[in-house]
């Protein structure tokens, strides 16, 4: 029954847009907006807005706001974020325009019908998804993994992907805080599957004052790591953090890092082969720094884990990794599994406050 109700909404999202014209999708996912407050808002359902661009307050691109129709007031309250995974074959030979409507039937799904809601509503928290672009041809600038190239960009509308999603942040507290939550200044996050996992892992290194608690998976077992050097060699970001000051504008603050708390998983299935290693894709990482990983942690994913795991412990960082057996695309089971685990995880994050 619990299964049931965990992929209801994706199956409800499914209905809804095979039953749906192009027209009234259309009408749902970019319908007129409203200006409240000085802000433009969308509202799409009871518990559901849009918010829109807002260079002003240092973010060019929309965002998604889950509030559950349930959300107490009378306890503080973490704000849930996730950063939206599109495939980039979705994306190849598609036009700008195309590109940012299959961006937002990412996020829209993401945030409302996808098990990523499943957890907000089950700890019945606010929760955000940016709709951020990924300039397909340009590979390289992975502004969803938060990649070196990312990160160096200096084209307006795209250059610090975390900063913007940063003010993003603040301007969705803010609208919660107006409506009477008292929300909590860090946050929650998670990320799932290469692009939104390598985002929480890397997000959380830069601005470790930003998370209470992350929880990402199958990022090909390469986290970024909170040293400078192993075994004399020096590591760049995003392998480890000797070059952070250049790559965010400040030194890395090992003191929040070591607060916050970390949920890390991989599954087996689909992540031995060189086809799924994130670190070949030379999306994630360049040549050098896969070579890097490679000759200091190995080529083989899962022995690449067990060293980063042990790398993790001598160094005392509160996180717990997690092997799932057999986990594919569609292995709803150990999915299933995941989704309860994260949310588990983030309820002991939450009572413990």
């Amino acid at each position: 029954m619990k299964r049931l109700i965990l992929f209801f909404p994706i199956f409800l999202f499914v209905f809804f847009i095979l039953g749906c014209t192009a027209e009234e999708i259309a009408s749902k996912l970019w319908p007129q907006e409203e200006i409240i407050a000085e802000k433009a808002y969308i509202y799409l359902e009871e518990d559901l807005i849009k918010r829109k661009v807002d260079p002003a307050r240092d973010f060019y691109w929309d965002y998604y706001l889950f509030i559950p129709s349930a959300l107490s007031k009378d306890r503080p309250l973490y704000l849930l974020v996730n950063f939206t995974d599109t495939p980039s074959w979705e994306l190849d030979d598609k036009d700008d325009s195309e590109q940012m409507e299959i961006h937002e039937r990412h996020a829209y799904n993401d945030v409302y019908a996808s098990w990523k809601n499943q957890i907000a509503r089950e700890l019945n928290v606010p929760f955000l998804v940016p709709v951020f672009p990924w300039p397909i041809p340009n590979y390289w600038l992975r502004t969803h993994a938060l990649n070196r190239e990312a990160m160096l960009n200096r084209e307006k509308s795209l250059a610090r992907p975390d900063l913007q999603l940063i003010a993003m942040i603040r301007d969705a507290q803010e609208i919660l805080a107006e409506a009477g939550f008292d929300v909590q200044e860090k946050i929650l996050m998670n990320g799932i599957h290469h692009s939104s996992g390598f985002f929480a892992n890397r997000f959380t290194i830069i601005h470790p004052y930003m998370v209470k608690a992350v929880a990402f998976g199958n990022i090909s077992a390469m986290p970024t790591l909170p040293i400078e050097y192993w075994e004399g060699e020096r590591l760049r970001y995003p392998v480890g953090i000797a070059d952070i000051r250049r790559i965010a504008g400040h030194g890395f603050d090992s003191e929040e890092y070591s607060r916050v708390r970390q949920y890390i998983y991989i599954g087996t299935k689909g992540m031995i082969s060189d086809i799924d290693d994130a670190v070949k894709d030379g999306y994630s990482f360049d040549k050098t720094e896969a070579k890097l990983i490679e000759r200091l942690f190995g080529k083989d994913v899962m022995i690449r884990w067990q060293k980063i795991e042990q790398v993790n412990k001598e160094l005392g960082i509160p996180a717990t990794f997690v092997v799932y057996e057999s986990f594919g695309y569609w292995d709803f089971d150990v999915s299933y599994k995941i989704t309860e685990d994260i949310t588990n995880f983030f309820k002991e994050v939450i009572e413990m406050q």
